[in-house]
């Protein structure tokens, strides 16, 4: 993980989402080959807690028949990918043990080259996930 991914990128993805017109003022050519699928992984993690936490407000103080729905877990089970490891942190927030557990038994050797660039971004999608008002298994996971 670079000096930039890791000072100026994934901070400003754990405060808010970032719009392509945001993206483009501070990435270079390079950057969006490796880094724009991530910014969108974590931009549908914002969404998601947005919308959860909205459906929430709107129903707190009312007698509503209806429940929210939180997200399912979507485990990594398998061979180890980038795509699929973003689907699980889009799924929901990962604790240390989970984590320690891809990396050990999932992951490859490749893999764990770059684990402190996982593991900052599961940092960061557990921040966002951090925001969720509602859903009691979710917030467990975060504590």
């Amino acid at each position: 993980m670079n000096k930039w991914e890791r000072e100026i990128f994934l901070p400003k993805l754990a405060k808010r989402p970032m719009t392509e017109k945001q993206y483009e003022k501070i990435a270079r050519h390079y950057d969006y080959k490796h880094h724009n699928k991530t910014r969108l992984v974590m931009n549908d993690i914002h969404k998601t807690v947005k919308t959860i936490n909205k459906i929430a407000d709107m129903v707190a103080d009312v007698d509503v028949d209806m429940t929210v729905k939180c997200p399912q877990k979507n485990l990594l089970k398998d061979r180890w990918s980038r795509d699929k490891y973003l689907k699980e942190l889009k799924s929901g927030p990962m604790d240390d043990k989970r984590f320690k557990y891809i990396m050990k038994n999932i992951g490859t050797d490749t893999t764990r080259k770059y684990v402190k660039e996982w593991d900052k971004q599961r940092e960061v999608a557990n921040t966002i996930w951090n925001g969720v008002k509602k859903c009691g298994s979710l917030k467990k996971e975060v504590a």
